[in-house]
């Protein structure tokens, strides 16, 4: 029989993705799922750039930047803005342009700038997810996975996750609450990756209330865990391994469907009893952007 591990499932769509996106011998980075970046994002907006800037503008990249980089300066008309944009109708976007070939030889690439960075044109539309540049007058989108093209086939349902993050950031606690299930869902992810950073392993715990817990574990249960292992999206059983240690919880071998069956099992007799265990220090490994570890089933023989 036929067995399909969801990282694999994960890793080929991703990589699917990001072949038209960035060059082929450039490390992967995987996106953040949605609610991440639109809860880090400053400003995000749909819009279409309407022109660049005839002159560059030369800029650290980050604070204290040994050195400088060129900017190029792309004017986004605002359609529509979802976060942080009240009033402007148009947006300066700072990019890093790809470097010129010259002499016939390969360009150069310096390590780190501009290495994940969407070359803007004239006529793009699209969603942007923004942040705005620590000393000039102009906001960065600086990885790929900061603007969603407007002609993705899946461009209205980003755009319309993006402002159900927006909204449920404001409170997550109480979108737990809500009557709409993809509302307490996106709550719980919220959540769960906020008090669940990925640690080493001398981390210090906390947990949370026992309403908070059981509130978040129930909408998990009743998230929809048919969904694809979409690139850049929070799945019920990737946010059940980032719960942490879990009595009781010995994943099974086999098909997915029954793996995830087990998880929701587990959830339905235990959501009243574990307390989800919120990381307060010690140890952290690094920035929260990507998912969380994977327990993988096993492979059964083919029959």
């Amino acid at each position: 029989m036929r067995r399909v591990l969801f990282a694999g499932a994960l890793a080929v769509s991703g990589l699917a993705f990001l072949a038209a996106v960035v060059p082929a011998r450039a490390l992967v980075i995987a996106p953040p799922p949605g609610p991440v970046r639109a809860a880090k994002a400053e400003v995000i907006v749909v819009g279409r750039i309407i022109a660049i800037e005839e002159k560059d503008v030369s800029a650290p990249q980050f604070p204290k930047a040994p050195q400088n980089v060129n900017y190029r300066i792309a004017v986004v008309t605002v359609s529509e803005a979802i976060k942080g944009a009240k009033d402007m109708k148009t947006i300066r976007l700072g990019f890093i342009p790809p470097p010129q070939a010259g002499n016939g030889k390969p360009p150069f690439i310096r390590p780190g700038i501009g290495r994940f960075n969407v070359n803007f044109t004239v006529g793009q539309d699209g969603m942007f997810f923004l942040t705005k540049h620590h000393q000039e007058n102009f906001y960065t989108a600086p990885m790929y996975f900061d603007f969603v093209n407007g002609e993705n086939p899946n461009f209205k349902n980003e755009v319309r996750q993006a402002k159900l993050a927006v909204k449920i950031g404001n409170n997550p606690q109480a979108a737990l609450k809500s009557k709409d299930n993809e509302e307490r869902f996106f709550a719980a992810a919220m959540l769960i990756d906020k008090y669940r950073p990925f640690v080493g392993p001398q981390a210090k715990t906390e947990a949370i209330p026992a309403e908070e817990s059981k509130l978040i574990l129930t909408a998990l249960l009743n998230a929809d865990w048919k969904q694809g292992p979409g690139f850049g999206q929070f799945h019920p059983f990737q946010l059940f391994n980032r719960l942490g240690p879990k009595e009781g919880w010995n994943q099974p071998q086999g098909k997915i469907e029954d793996i995830y069956d087990a998880a929701k099992e587990w959830l339905r007799k235990n959501a009243d009893s574990y307390r989800i265990q919120r990381i307060i220090g010690g140890g952290t490994t690094g920035p929260n952007v990507g998912p969380g570890p994977i327990r993988l089933p096993k492979l059964e023989p083919k029959n």
